[in-house]
């Protein structure tokens, strides 16, 4: 329920007297103003980030600043938001339709936004080089997540892959499907591995038979028993077959890709973002292992996979 105005009275900083609220609101309004001239600056800035008052900043030209001030009809008791309101709504506009500001359409509003600042242009491409190299990609139909040929050549010349002899196959003391197997690899002293080759060879069908190693992966332990080595061998589904080096092979005898060279680039301990990008492409094809369609050979010919379809991954 509303009250008469004049039932409310403020006591005001400036004097010790009750006087009615709008008179003291109007002193108070000459003295910030009065203030604020002398000060050179307003007490409330607009929103440069409010579109309704960015919007009309630029079409009318108005004053950058809030100010609050009464209406000049003594009768009315409306305040009016400078510069927004020039006119009082409650008794300037009787009579009229037309509005000071007329409202804003959502469009209008987004357009008066701050635009964001450009982005940098990318660096200049070199003519034929990642355009044309995005085609074949997407022609051949390989997935974004392939390693590239420049890549995975990278990977494959840190690698260093050998061919070894198997002279002892024992059974893992704790793991049922690891067998611990000692190689020959042409060193001081055998290489300790642990396949998981049981129930897919006999201990005797191994021992004595050449076979493909990675030789520079990080030693670790297979359940308690040390392994510093790794026998290359394909697989479809629960078949496993390894990779057999060409005969003829000796202990040694290093793998490359046809028509490359032995790399000299092989460090002591092959750090595992390397291999990782090298197996998905290790595949066999046509019973021979391959990377990424290129045959694995030794100075003596191609390394092969025997019973495996195209496609079987080696690891």
């Amino acid at each position: 329920r509303s009250l008469p105005l004049s039932r409310f009275v403020f006591v005001s900083p400036l004097s010790t007297a009750a006087m009615p609220f709008e008179a003291t609101s109007k002193k108070l309004d000459t003295l910030i103003s009065s203030l604020e001239n002398e000060l050179g600056e307003s007490s409330v800035r607009i929103n440069p980030d409010d579109p309704w008052a960015s919007y009309r900043l630029n079409t009318f030209s108005v004053s950058p600043h809030l100010q609050v001030t009464a209406c000049k009809n003594p009768q009315c008791s409306y305040k009016l938001t400078l510069p927004f309101e020039v006119r009082c709504p409650q008794c300037d506009f009787k009579g009229e339709n037309a509005e000071q500001f007329p409202l804003l359409s959502i469009e209008q509003m987004i357009a008066s936004l701050p635009k964001p600042a450009p982005e940098p242009a990318p660096a200049a491409k070199k003519a034929g080089g990642n355009k044309n190299a995005k085609k074949e990609s997407n022609n051949s139909g390989a997935s974004n997540n392939s390693t590239s040929s420049d890549d995975l050549a990278v990977a494959w010349s840190k690698c260093n892959i050998q061919v070894s002899k198997i002279s002892s196959v024992e059974k893992h003391p704790k793991a049922e499907k690891l067998f611990v197997i000692q190689l020959d690899a042409g060193e001081e002293a055998p290489r300790q591995v642990c396949a998981g080759l049981v129930g897919k060879y006999n201990p005797e069908d191994l021992s004595g038979r050449l076979v493909c190693t990675v030789m520079n992966l990080k030693p670790s332990k297979l359940v308690g028993v040390l392994s510093s080595a790794m026998i290359l061998a394909g697989s479809e589904g629960d078949k496993v077959r390894v990779v057999e080096p060409p005969a003829g092979s000796s202990i040694g005898d290093r793998l490359f890709l046809e028509g490359e060279q032995v790399s000299t680039d092989t460090p002591k301990t092959l750090n595992s973002k390397f291999w990782k990008a090298v197996v998905p492409e290790f595949k066999v094809q046509d019973g021979k292992a391959t990377i990424k369609g290129k045959v694995v050979v030794t100075s003596k010919g191609a390394c092969s996979v025997p019973d495996l379809a195209n496609g079987s991954e080696i690891h």
